[in-house]
């Protein structure tokens, strides 16, 4: 439950895009200080204008109730949560009611519409595990339509847990206060039930509700039939196979439930005086331009946070410009060859940019390879009292 909630703010915790100046900027800007020495004050203020670009690295305009860009272990990151103020203990809860809603759900309406599936095409008991059977194809179709079905059906309730969780606990800036809430303001302010179930989530949710139970479903068939090793023969070579499949599924699903989140976190904004519930404050901070779907978002993610220590370039820019106006020539031209130097030895590129696509995997690798762990002492457990 923990981890979900760290997770959830991990997923949808974008590092904004430094914006760096080039060299002809630069030359330029230099060309133009040595003529005005003393610029026009409306030239001033438009220099002043430009450098309002807000990083979330930036203390100083970063709004009381959003946190900082949080790195380390699960211990830290909620360590930073509770710590932080507006939130507290109580906000490591926040949308559980929503996931106990919709486990429930999902949990008693995709059984019965697989079960329905089947008896509709005459196809064998549900309860058999596919393995044993041997055409697996329609069985595991009825599987994934009745897991998709269900999965468009209470996509709202995902939308909805993500934004409860990801929205400040302070109830000064809470846009949605509880479930209904959430729902009616929804359908409301984004044009209807159909324009929610019909919105820039609908292609994510169908992807990822078709891909994560064909290879839930699918991990057995290959272990037993491709792979040949048998759980009760071989338990510990069984469960590495199931580590390795597990690890291959996160690698394919993690970048999809990435940009589900993102997705779910863009909300239009409504003004109250229109009767609209105002905006969407965040405890962490957001991509203030939105993105156009999976594709771009896909882009806009690897060019963005593909790279590390964006922060650091990102300061030296802020006091660059700062003390730009209040430096002489010389100092001002050699501040800023300082500037261009330290910015191309800060910024590094990680593996095509996919870092951010993959936010999260380290934690979720150890929870499977825990549970690899527990199932392999397991295994040897019941294998012990057997023999005996």
């Amino acid at each position: 439950m923990l981890m979900r909630m760290s997770k959830s703010l991990d997923f949808v915790t974008p590092l904004k895009r430094t914006l760096q100046p080039s060299w002809s900027n630069y030359a330029r800007n230099t060309e133009s200080q040595k003529k005005h020495p003393h610029p026009h004050p409306h030239q001033q203020q438009q220099q002043q204008v430009t450098v309002t670009s807000r990083s979330v690295y930036d203390d100083e305009s970063r709004p009381v109730h959003q946190m900082a860009p949080m790195g380390g272990g699960v211990l830290e990151i909620l360590s930073v949560i509770v710590k932080q103020p507006g939130e507290g203990w109580m906000s490591l809860f926040k949308g559980q009611r929503v996931t106990w809603v919709y486990e429930m759900a999902r949990a008693c309406l995709q059984p019965a519409l697989e079960g329905a599936l089947n008896d509709v095409f005459g196809l064998y008991d549900d309860t058999i595990p596919l393995m044993h059977l041997d055409n697996v194809t329609p069985n595991m179709t009825t599987m994934v339509a009745s897991h998709l079905a269900i999965g468009i059906l209470l996509s709202p309730l995902e939308i909805i847990r993500t934004r409860l969780i990801v929205q400040s606990s302070s109830p000064t800036n809470a846009k949605y206060r509880h479930l209904i809430h959430a729902f009616a303001t929804m359908c409301r302010e984004e044009g209807g039930l159909g324009k929610v179930y019909g919105s820039i989530n609908l292609l994510p949710t169908i992807l990822y509700h078709t891909i994560h139970p064909l290879l839930t479903c699918s991990t057995p068939l290959i272990i037993d039939r491709w792979l040949h090793i048998s759980a009760s023969d071989s338990p510990i070579l069984y469960g590495a196979a199931q580590l390795a499949m597990s690890t291959l599924a996160l690698l394919i699903t993690l970048p999809l439930e990435v940009i589900r989140k993102r997705l779910q976190c863009q909300v239009p904004y409504s003004p109250k005086e229109i009767g609209g519930g105002g905006p969407f404050e965040t405890s962490v901070a957001l991509r203030p331009v939105p993105y156009n779907g999976i594709l771009d978002a896909v882009y806009k993610i690897m060019k963005e946070e593909g790279t590390k220590k964006k922060h650091n370039t990102k300061r030296t820019v802020i006091k660059r410009r700062k003390d730009y106006n209040n430096s002489d020539d010389n100092d001002s031209n050699s501040e800023d060859g300082e500037t261009f130097e330290n910015d191309r030895q800060i910024k590094t590129t990680s593996a095509w940019g996919i870092r951010g696509l993959y936010r999260g995997f380290g934690m979720q690798l150890a929870a499977n390879a825990l549970l690899f762990v527990f199932h392999t002492i397991n295994g040897i457990e019941v294998d012990f009292d057997g023999s005996s």
